[in-house]
């Protein structure tokens, strides 16, 4: 492991690099793993709630504003997706009758979906204002780099960091929004 500090390793990875993000992971592993232990008692669901809070840290991390908080940052993640664990648990412990099941699948699922995930994605993305929308391609379909995205487009990394927030918002609210109109 490296002596590199923590700061350096946040702004790099906030930028994509993905072997500064699994050091940081690397150094905070103890603590990750005791805290899910703690509060996710099953080792099965355990490994799938801490594999979820570190995509989804990867994902969120050039949203950290300040580096020498990776840390506490990183632990609030692990804490709300053990919620969100819970949760999701919480209305699974009560089995869903066959009808109501059948009705839900052929209201969202694949047979007779009047929409299908892959559209709903496609939606989302149409939320994304135009001028957010080159750099969240860039970033999330081409897997460039912020640096590189910002060398191509001739902006500043915190520009592109920038665009990418506001393009990954905009998505998250168009999705919930699709999601309230179905329900409502």
């Amino acid at each position: 492991m490296s002596g590199e500090p923590d700061d350096n390793l946040v702004a790099r990875a906030a930028e994509g690099d993905g072997p500064a993000f699994a050091q940081l992971i690397e150094r905070n592993s103890s603590a990750l793993v005791a805290l899910t232990r703690r509060l996710v008692p099953d080792a099965h669901h355990r490994e799938d709630v801490l594999q979820e809070s570190l995509l989804s840290a990867w994902l969120d991390l050039p949203s950290l504003r300040d580096t020498s908080r990776f840390k506490p940052w990183l632990l609030a993640v692990v804490r709300n997706r053990c919620r969100a664990w819970y949760r999701r648990r919480g209305r699974r412990e009560t089995p869903t009758d066959p009808a109501t099941l059948e009705t839900h699948m052929t209201r969202v699922g694949p047979a007779g979906s009047s929409e299908e995930p892959g559209r709903r994605v496609t939606k989302a993305v149409s939320a994304v204002p135009q001028r957010q929308l080159q750099a969240a391609r860039m970033y999330y379909l081409d897997g460039q780099t912020i640096r590189e995205i910002a060398a191509k487009l001739n902006k500043p990394t915190g520009t592109i960091k920038s665009q990418l927030f506001h393009a990954r918002r905009a998505m998250r609210r168009a999705m919930e929004l699709h999601e309230k109109e179905k329900d409502g």
